[in-house]
Formats: C-alpha cells, sequence, structure tokens
C-alpha cells in the first residue's frame, strides 16, 4: 500500500485551507493509500505578540521532528497545503525542502488555497522563496485560470499547475426560486457569512445596517454569521476581544431601534447554513 503525508496547518476555527485539506483526506481511496496526517501549528495571532512567538517557537520545533520519518519514507507521496504568509512559509517550507533534499524523486502535490501569492513582487525576498519553494513540486493545485496564469508568469511550467475550481457546500438556487425571494420578503432577511476578518468586510456590513435602522422603509433582519478569525491582514482591530466588543455594540445600537433586528451566529455548517442561505432575501 502507497503512503501519502498529508502536511496542513493546523488552527482553531474555519480556515479555506483547512477545509481545502479536509475534502483531500475523506476523499482519499484508503483501499490505496495508507495515510499519514502532519499536523503543523498556526500562529496564534490574537495573542500578545511576545506571547504567540514564546508559545509557537516550541510547538513547531516539536513538529518539525515529528515529520523527519516522511524524508525515509520511500515511494511514498507528500501532499503540502502550502500557507502565503511569511510564517506559512517558514512553517511549512522547511519539512518541505528537507522531505525533498533527503530524496529528490519524492512526488510532492503543494496546493495553494487563497490568493495572497497574486500581490507578491517576484524579485522581492518572498516571492522569491515562494517560487524555489514551488519548483520542489510536481503539482501545484490553484483555484483559477488567473492563478494558474500568475504562477506560469513566475516559471513555473504550465503543465504542472493543475486547476482545483473552489468549493461550496451549498447547491445554487434556479432563478425562478431566487425570484420568489426578492419580492415581498417580510422581513427583508439580510445575511453576511464569512470568517469574521475585518478586511473581508463585516464592519462595513454592520455600519451600513446602522444607518439602514436610523431610516424609514422595511422591516429588515440583518444576520452576522461567522467565527472572529485572527488575520495579520486585519487593520481594524488588534485583538478579537476588540472586535468582538465593537460587534455586539453595532448589534445593540441596531436592535435599539424599530426598522431593524440583527444577530450574530459564531458559524454554521452542513446543514444550518444551508438553512441560513434558504431563508436569506440578499447575500452580502
Amino acid at each position: 500500500m502507497r503512503r501519502i503525508w498529508v502536511l496542513s496547518a493546523h488552527r482553531a476555527g474555519f480556515s479555506g485551507q483547512g477545509e481545502a485539506t479536509r475534502l483531500v483526506v475523506e476523499n482519499l481511496d484508503r483501499q490505496q493509500w495508507a495515510l499519514c496526517l502532519l499536523r503543523l501549528p498556526a500562529l496564534e495571532r490574537n495573542r500578545s505578540p511576545l506571547g504567540r512567538w514564546l508559545r509557537y517557537f516550541p510547538r513547531l520545533a516539536a513538529a518539525w521532528i515529528r515529520c523527519v520519518p516522511m524524508g525515509f519514507s520511500w515511494g511514498s507521496v507528500l501532499y503540502v497545503s502550502l500557507g502565503q504568509t511569511w510564517t506559512g512559509l517558514v512553517r511549512d517550507g522547511v519539512p518541505l525542502w528537507l522531505a525533498y533534499a533527503w530524496r529528490r524523486k519524492k512526488r510532492v502535490v503543494i496546493s495553494l488555497n487563497g490568493s495572497n501569492f497574486m500581490e507578491w513582487n517576484d524579485q522581492g525576498v518572498v516571492g522569491r522563496i515562494f517560487v524555489r519553494l514551488l519548483r520542489l513540486g510536481k503539482v501545484i493545485t490553484v483555484l483559477g485560470e488567473s492563478q494558474q496564469k500568475r504562477l506560469i508568469a513566475l516559471g513555473i511550467a504550465r503543465e504542472r499547475v493543475r486547476i482545483v475550481p473552489n468549493t461550496c457546500e451549498v447547491t445554487g438556487l434556479d432563478e425562478h426560486r431566487v425570484s420568489e425571494k426578492q419580492h415581498g420578503a417580510d422581513p427583508l432577511r439580510i445575511l453576511f457569512l464569512s470568517s469574521l476578518i475585518d478586511t473581508k468586510g463585516y464592519p462595513e456590513y454592520l455600519e451600513a445596517m446602522t444607518a439602514l435602522s436610523a431610516k424609514r422603509g422595511p422591516f429588515v433582519e440583518a444576520i452576522l454569521c461567522g467565527p472572529l478569525t485572527a488575520s495579520q491582514f486585519g487593520e481594524r482591530f488588534q485583538r478579537n476581544k476588540e472586535a468582538r466588543q465593537w460587534i455586539e455594540s453595532k448589534i445593540a445600537e441596531i436592535n435599539s431601534s424599530s426598522r431593524a433586528r440583527a444577530c450574530w451566529i459564531p458559524g454554521a455548517r452542513g446543514d444550518a447554513k444551508w438553512t441560513l442561505y434558504q431563508k436569506a432575501n440578499i447575500f452580502v
């Protein structure tokens, strides 16, 4: 039985990168593959700067040690969900490089989830490290044609770059059902569903709902769904506690009006997510 090593960051809460790895693991044919899952720690960005690094380095070193047997696994395949931050490239890149150095003919699949690399300068330090790591992969998966073109422009051979369409757990409605939902809705349900990173727009959504609640018009139900997710790309809030307090104050302000009511659901999956989409009239 052939062995496949799955190298992926593990973080609390939902992440697109983690979900993509979960789908790969769940859909592997277990009769053909012996699965070895190697979890690497994600940086806990909601901790203080000193605390996050003091906690992170020992956990990362221990995880790298657990990766050592991978380098001596002959005939195996290595699947790496490569991070797209400084810490992600170091965290995932070290065991990837070591595995390749130990046995250069090792089959390596590198999965890219997200689009941070689309903005990187290929002559910068991060861009050069990124390209060198990609050259270790026999197959690199991306989420769309524009990302494929970007990697080709960076010097990765076209035949090595495969497009795996971005996935969604929810099946779309037909045109007739959409039209039914958008006419005569009472209340008018407006849904924002995503990981709550401020650069994804949830503060603007709540601010818009606050402004709407002060105006005349049909009654509105505003639903904010998603877990607070610490990210290095956050701009407005440094800590989850600060973001939570702000969200709760905005929801209280909306609910003090007679025009609208708002609620925050910390996250939804499966049937619960499907129900939210079904009941929503507008998805933000």
